[in-house]
C-alpha cells in the first residue's frame, strides 16, 4: 500500500513537471515571435498573422521562389505609372534588376496592364498615378522603394546592405531639407529631415514593423505635397528615427541635378563610378547605355584582375623558379605562363623593324606637343582630356583599393605632364606625371603633397567574330551572290537601294573651274580630264570660267586648247565662260553655277587637281539633293625637291604629302542646295577665305556637310606666291598654306639637322606676333 502510494506521487510530479515545461515552452514561442524581429528567427520567416487590412497584394509564389535564398537579401519596391510599364519598367528589368540580391516588382495604379509576360506588376488598389504619388508611395512603403527613374547597381548594394544590421529600425537614404524656396514650407522642425525619394530609400524590417501598421494614420495626416517628405514625417513619428545623417550618402544614393540632359554624356566620372544609385535617368536609352558602360567597367577589373595574377606568376617564376613552385601540373604550368607573356602589360609591347615603325610619345601639359601632327602645338582635343580623365580616375582607384586598411587617402590634385602615344596594336600608353596629396587620418595625423609617375596602358579588347546563323543557314539569294561585301555588310542589296544607285550614278557631273593664265597647268588638267573623263565616256561637262591674268595674257590660247578637245569629242558640253575684272574664286563659281538648272550636280575644282577613276562614282554616291553635300579631303603633295623618292608623288604616304583637312575649296553638291545658302560672296577677292565662308554657312544650314579622305584625289604641288596686299586674314592663310606644302615634317627635321635646309624667306609680317620661317 504504501509502495503504491509512493508509485502514484511520483507520477503526479513527472506529470506536473512534463505539463510545466510544454508549457513554458508554447509561451516563450509565443512570446518570442509575438516580440522579437522576424529577422531574429531561423531563415528570417515571420509566422504571425496580420490584420486583413494590412495583408500586401498577392505577389505571385513565382516572383520571390524563383529567387534562391541566399539572394534574397532585399525586396525592391519600384514605384512607376502605367505609361511607363512598357519602357522605364522594360529598362529595369532588362538591366540593373538582373543584378539585385533578392526581389524587384513594380507598383502601378489599379488595373494597370502591361504588354510585357515577364514584368513582375502590382496593382494597388484604389491607387491612381495622380502626382505627386503620396498614397501610392505608402501604400508600397509595406516593401521597399525606389523610383522608376533610377538606375541601381545591385553588387554595390549588396555590399552595402551586408554592413547594415536590419534587426534594429534604419532609415538610409539621401537626407534632404527640401530647396530654398521650400525653407519654412514643409513644416519640419529644425533637427526634421527626409530621405529623398528620387534615389531611393532603404527601410529595415524593423523599422516597416513599426511603421506599417501606423500607414492610414500617416495618410490621414500630409501637411506637404511631398511622397518623400511625409514618408520621413511618418518613420520618425513612429519608427523614431530620422534619415542617416551621412556625408557619403550624397556619393551612394547620387542625385544629378541637371534634369533631362543627366547622364547624357561622359559616364566615367568618379560620382557615377562610385555610386550605388543614379538618379535621374529620364530617357530610357540611357538606362541600357548606364549597364553597357558598367559591364565594360566590370570586364575591365576582371582583366586588371587576370593581369595582376600574371605579374605574380611572373614574379614567382623570376624569384623562386619554375622547379621551386608547386602548382598544377606541367602541360597546365606552361600553357598559363605562354597566357602570362601574352597578357603582361608592358611599356615594350611593340617591336619596330625598322626607323620609320617607331610610335613617338606625344607631349602634353596645358597644350599637346606632336612631332607627327601638321600641328605641332595644339589644344588637347576632347577625346584626349576624356581618356586622360578615365586613366587618372583608374590609376586613383587603384592606388587607393587599400586606403581603408592603412588608414590613408591619395587625393589627385593635377597632371604636371605627360607622354602619351597610340599603339594600333595593343592600345593607348600614358605616362602621367601627378601632383597627389597624401593624408593620414589616424594615429599621426599630416597632409602631405607628393609627385608619382604612373605608367598606363588603355587596352584595345580582343576582336569577337560573330556569325549570322541566318546568312549562313541557306544559299546565298542569286540576286545578292555577285553584290559587294561592303554594300551586304551596309545593309545594302535590296532592290529601292539597287534603283537608288542607278539614279545616282545617272546624273551629269558639271565640273566648275576658275582658271586665270597658267596654260601649261591647265592643259595637264585637260589631258587628266581627256583621259579620266571623256575617253571612258563619262557623263560630265567643263564649264571654265576664264580671267584675264595681270601678266600673262594667253586667254586665246587657253580657248583654242579648248575648241581643240572640243572637236575630238563633240558630244560634250566644253566652253568657256570669260570674266572681266579681277580674279574671285567665288565670282568664277557663282558665274559658272548660274548658266545651270537647280538640279545639275556642281563639282568645283582647280586646275591643280588629279583625279582617278572610281572617284566621279563616289562624288554621285556622296551627295543627296537637299539633304547632303560632299567636300572631299584632298591629298596635297609637298614640294618635289623635297620629296626623297620622286615616284612617290601621284602615291598617297607621309613622305609625299599630307591630307588638307583644313581645305574646302574642292566641294560638290546641287545647284539648288547652293542658292539655298545664299551662294558664295563674291566680294572677296584674290586668294583663298571665299570656301570658308561658303563651308561656315553650310554647316548653319539644314544639310549634312560629308566629309571623307579620298585616295583617288590629288593637289599637284605648285609654287605660290602671297601677295602682300591681301587682306591680314588671307594672307595669313596663304602663307600657312604655302608652309604647309613644303614638305614633311620628318624631313624637315633630317635636314634642319644636317644643315642643308634651303633658304625660305616669307614675305614681311604682318604683325609682331604672326610666326613664320625666317632666314637663317
Amino acid at each position: 500500500m504504501l509502495f503504491r502510494r509512493r508509485v502514484n506521487f511520483l507520477l503526479n510530479g513527472l506529470f506536473k513537471v512534463v505539463f510545466g515545461i510544454l508549457c513554458g515552452l508554447l509561451i516563450a514561442a509565443f512570446l518570442r515571435r509575438l516580440l522579437l524581429p522576424c529577422s531574429s528567427l531561423k531563415g528570417g520567416l515571420c509566422c504571425r498573422s496580420r490584420p486583413p487590412s494590412e495583408s500586401p497584394p498577392p505577389l505571385g509564389t513565382n516572383w520571390v521562389h524563383s529567387v534562391p535564398t541566399s539572394k534574397r537579401l532585399v525586396f525592391i519596391g519600384v514605384l512607376t505609372a502605367q505609361k511607363y510599364l512598357d519602357s522605364r519598367a522594360a529598362a529595369i528589368l532588362d538591366t540593373w534588376a538582373r543584378s539585385v540580391p533578392g526581389v524587384v516588382i513594380f507598383f502601378s495604379r489599379a488595373n494597370s496592364e502591361t504588354s510585357l509576360r515577364d514584368l513582375p506588376l502590382v496593382s494597388l488598389p484604389g491607387v491612381d498615378d495622380a502626382y505627386p504619388p503620396q498614397k501610392k508611395s505608402f501604400m508600397m512603403l509595406k516593401y521597399m522603394r525606389v523610383d522608376d527613374d533610377v538606375y541601381l547597381r545591385g553588387d554595390k548594394l549588396e555590399v552595402f546592405l551586408r554592413s547594415v544590421n536590419s534587426t534594429i529600425a534604419q532609415f538610409i537614404g539621401q537626407a534632404g531639407l527640401g530647396t530654398k524656396e521650400e525653407f519654412g514650407l514643409l513644416s519640419l522642425d529644425n533637427d526634421d529631415n527626409y530621405c529623398m525619394g528620387g534615389p531611393g530609400m532603404i527601410l529595415s524590417r524593423e523599422t516597416l514593423r513599426r511603421v506599417v501598421p501606423n500607414i492610414s494614420a500617416c495618410l490621414k495626416n500630409l501637411l506637404s505635397t511631398h511622397e518623400d517628405v511625409e514618408v520621413g514625417r511618418c518613420v520618425r513619428r513612429f519608427a523614431g528615427i530620422p534619415c542617416t545623417w551621412a556625408y557619403e550618402m550624397q556619393s551612394i544614393f547620387y542625385h544629378n541635378s541637371s534634369g533631362q540632359e543627366a547622364f547624357t554624356g561622359n559616364l566615367k566620372l568618379r560620382e557615377v563610378v562610385r555610386a550605388t544609385t543614379l538618379h535621374p535617368i529620364k530617357q530610357t536609352v540611357n538606362q541600357y547605355r548606364i549597364y553597357d558602360f558598367f559591364l565594360r567597367e566590370r570586364a575591365l577589373d576582371a582583366r586588371q584582375q587576370l593581369h595582376n595574377k600574371m605579374r605574380l606568376w611572373h614574379e614567382l617564376n623570376t624569384h623562386l623558379g619554375e622547379a621551386a613552385v608547386d602548382g598544377p601540373p606541367v602541360e597546365r604550368a606552361t600553357a598559363f605562363q605562354k597566357l602570362s607573356a601574352q597578357n603582361r602589360p608592358s611599356m615594350n609591347s611593340f617591336f619596330p623593324r625598322q626607323r620609320d615603325d617607331l610610335i613617338p610619345f606625344e607631349f602634353f601639359s596645358r597644350s599637346f606637343y606632336s612631332p607627327v601632327n601638321m600641328a605641332p602645338k595644339r589644344a588637347l582635343a576632347p577625346q584626349w582630356k576624356a581618356a586622360i580623365e578615365e586613366v587618372v580616375l583608374d590609376a586613383m582607384t587603384l592606388i587607393n583599393r587599400h586606403s581603408r586598411q592603412r588608414s590613408r587617402v591619395i587625393d589627385f590634385k593635377e597632371i604636371l605632364y605627360g607622354y602619351a602615344r597610340l599603339d594600333p596594336l595593343h592600345g593607348v600608353d600614358f605616362v602621367l606625371d601627378m601632383l597627389l596629396v597624401y593624408r593620414k587620418y589616424r594615429g599621426r595625423k599630416m597632409t602631405v603633397p607628393v609627385r608619382r609617375h604612373a605608367y598606363m596602358r588603355m587596352p584595345f579588347v580582343g576582336i569577337r567574330w560573330v556569325e549570322d546563323s541566318d546568312e549562313l543557314a541557306g544559299p546565298m539569294p542569286v540576286q545578292r551572290q555577285h553584290e559587294p561585301f561592303l554594300n551586304r555588310l551596309l545593309g545594302g542589296g535590296d532592290a529601292a537601294q539597287h534603283e537608288r544607285a542607278v539614279e545616282e550614278d545617272s546624273h551629269t557631273v558639271h565640273f566648275i573651274l576658275p582658271l586665270s593664265g597658267r596654260l601649261e597647268v591647265f592643259k595637264r588638267f585637260l589631258e587628266n580630264f581627256e583621259k579620266v573623263c571623256l575617253e571612258p565616256k563619262e557623263d560630265v561637262s567643263l564649264n571654265i570660267v576664264l580671267f584675264q591674268h595681270d601678266t600673262e595674257d594667253r586667254t586665246a590660247e587657253t580657248i583654242a586648247a579648248v575648241k581643240q578637245l572640243k572637236t575630238q569629242y563633240p558630244a560634250y558640253e566644253l566652253r568657256v565662260i570669260p570674266v572681266q575684272g579681277p580674279f574671285s574664286r567665288g565670282l568664277a563659281l557663282e558665274v559658272g553655277a548660274s548658266l545651270l538648272p537647280d538640279a545639275a550636280l556642281l563639282f568645283f575644282v582647280d586646275v591643280d587637281i588629279h583625279w582617278e577613276p572610281g572617284f566621279l562614282q563616289r562624288l554621285r554616291r556622296n551627295v543627296r539633293r537637299g539633304s547632303q553635300v560632299f567636300f572631299p579631303i584632298v591629298f596635297s603633295q609637298y614640294d618635289p625637291q623635297m620629296v626623297e623618292d620622286n615616284n612617290e608623288l601621284l602615291s598617297v604616304s607621309s613622305s609625299a604629302g599630307y591630307w588638307r583637312q583644313f581645305g574646302f575649296g574642292i566641294a560638290a553638291l546641287f545647284n539648288s542646295d547652293l542658292r539655298a545658302v545664299g551662294g558664295f560672296d563674291t566680294s572677296i577677292t584674290g586668294w583663298g577665305k571665299e570656301d570658308v565662308d561658303f563651308f561656315s554657312r553650310l554647316l548653319l544650314s539644314n544639310v549634312t556637310v560629308f566629309r571623307a579622305i579620298d585616295p583617288d584625289l590629288f593637289h599637284i604641288y605648285h609654287p605660290v606666291s602671297c601677295d602682300s596686299s591681301l587682306p591680314p586674314a588671307q594672307l595669313l592663310m596663304c602663307e600657312g598654306s604655302k608652309a604647309a606644302s613644303f614638305a614633311s615634317l620628318q624631313r624637315l627635321a633630317r635636314e634642319l639637322l644636317t644643315h642643308r635646309l634651303p633658304e625660305y624667306e616669307l614675305p614681311s609680317p604682318i604683325d609682331k606676333q604672326r610666326e613664320g620661317f625666317v632666314r637663317r
